[in-house]
């Protein structure tokens, strides 16, 4: 699935960043790993999203799993994003970990995550849009651009 989305790195060795985009692409909402595109379920997709707008807002917090989602599955949906980040990503580092106490953080540090606020505060998870607007005010000087929008292309 190609939506033209495209990063160019200036040379071969470089840090990979994650760009959370979220544009849809039938039902599936993208995310860019370094130069690779994937495209995430709806849950998957949420799931990244809000521990990447917690590390962007403020780096090394950890997020409850009840704050990724009510309930008891948010291991098994962690599992099961890893799985789709894995097959559509080569050379995927471990993005996440957990406190063994129920939290989960992104290992990533701020310079390698840009996000797309405004789309983000568009997307149609009313519990996503509630959880980037809590974060919004404190990502503010922290907050990149992302280098390009779907169909356009970018140097990273």
């Amino acid at each position: 699935m190609s939506d033209g989305f495209t990063i160019h790195a200036a040379s071969h060795n470089y840090d990979p960043v994650l760009h959370i985009v979220g544009t849809l692409q039938g039902e599936r909402r993208l995310i860019v790993w370094g130069s690779q595109c994937a495209y995430l379920t709806p849950k998957c997709f949420k799931f990244l999203a809000k521990l990447a707008v917690a590390a962007s807002a403020e780096p090394g917090r950890w997020v409850k799993r009840e704050e990724l989602e009510r309930g008891d599955n948010q291991a098994r949906y962690l599992y099961r994003l890893r799985g789709e980040l894995e097959s559509q990503c080569v050379n995927l580092p471990e993005l996440w970990e957990n406190n063994r106490r129920g939290s989960y953080r992104l290992i990533l540090l701020p310079e390698r995550l840009r996000l797309d606020w405004e789309g983000l505060l568009g997307n149609d998870d009313w519990d996503l849009v509630t959880w980037v607007k809590a974060f919004e005010h404190l990502a503010g000087a922290r907050r990149v651009p992302l280098p390009a929008t779907p169909g356009q292309t970018a140097a990273a």
